[in-house]
Parts: structure tokens; C-alpha cells; sequence
């Protein structure tokens, strides 16, 4: 997809709004390291596993911020390059179901590379689309050993 392609520019849906990023995505970007994620905001998120979690997520406020993220993102999974976009599957759902305290609304994508999936929760305003949500979907019992 178009939108994708090149990851050297941040996408207008990447823009303007505060961006969540779930706690799988999160452990693996190292904010502290990198000065331009400035205003980021770490929180921390309850997770519903087999032994409820507390772990980490953040929230990019600043432009900024969210530019520095798509790079450092592009620099970790330049796989994204050849994702597909497709309505996300039972387990991504199930994934992003465990960490939220409301319903999921569409429209709800995943981004697929083929061995790895990202769950991205868009939202419809004036302007056009934006992301609310990216997380890197994984095993959620893994996140306990942060």
C-alpha cells in the first residue's frame, strides 16, 4: 500500500493527534536513548493475562516525538515495507481487547508482514484518518518478564 512506502516521511495519519503505543511496541523502542522523543509520555497500562500485568506503554504528544518514533520504527522492522493492511484476525483482536477499558470500534487494521503483525486503531475525523493505537502483537504473557 501507497501509505507505506516510503518511511523516510512521516504519513499525515502518523500526525496531529496523541498516539498510544501498546506495551509489546513499546518495550522494544528505547525512548530514554534518544532526546527527540522529548514530551513522551509513559504510562502504565493494566493487562488482562492469565495473571493480570501492570507493564509500560507510551503516548507520543509532540510531533516531534512522533517523528522520531516512525524512524526509530522504520530502523526496527523495515519488514513494514512490504506489510499488507487487512482487518485484523480474531488474536489481534483478542490481543488489543485484553489492554483496553472500552469497545473496539472500527475501522481496526492490522499491519501484516508476514511473520510479524501490528495492530493500528484509526479513528475518522474532518481532517481525514488518524491513528489512536500501534502495538507490535506478541504474546501477552511475555510482557510480565519486563
Amino acid at each position: 500500500m501507497q501509505m507505506l512506502q516510503d518511511s523516510k516521511k512521516v504519513p499525515p495519519w502518523f500526525s496531529g493527534n496523541l498516539i498510544t503505543v501498546g506495551p509489546m511496541l513499546w518495550k522494544e523502542i528505547d525512548t530514554a536513548a534518544d532526546k527527540r522523543f522529548g514530551d513522551t509520555g509513559r504510562f502504565m497500562l493494566m493487562v488482562q493475562t492469565s495473571k493480570p500485568l501492570v507493564v509500560p506503554g507510551g503516548v507520543l504528544r509532540t510531533e516531534p516525538a512522533r517523528e522520531a518514533f516512525w524512524e526509530v520504527l522504520w530502523k526496527s522492522h523495515p519488514e513494514l515495507k512490504s506489510a499488507i493492511i487487512r482487518k485484523a484476525k480474531a488474536r489481534e483482536l483478542s490481543y488489543y481487547w485484553a489492554m483496553i477499558p472500552y469497545d473496539i470500534e472500527e475501522p481496526f487494521f492490522t499491519l501484516d508482514t508476514g511473520e510479524k503483525q501490528f495492530i493500528m486503531n484509526v479513528i475518522y475525523e474532518t481532517k481525514g484518518i488518524s491513528m489512536i493505537w500501534i502495538d507490535l502483537v506478541g504474546d501477552l504473557d511475555d510482557l510480565g518478564n519486563q
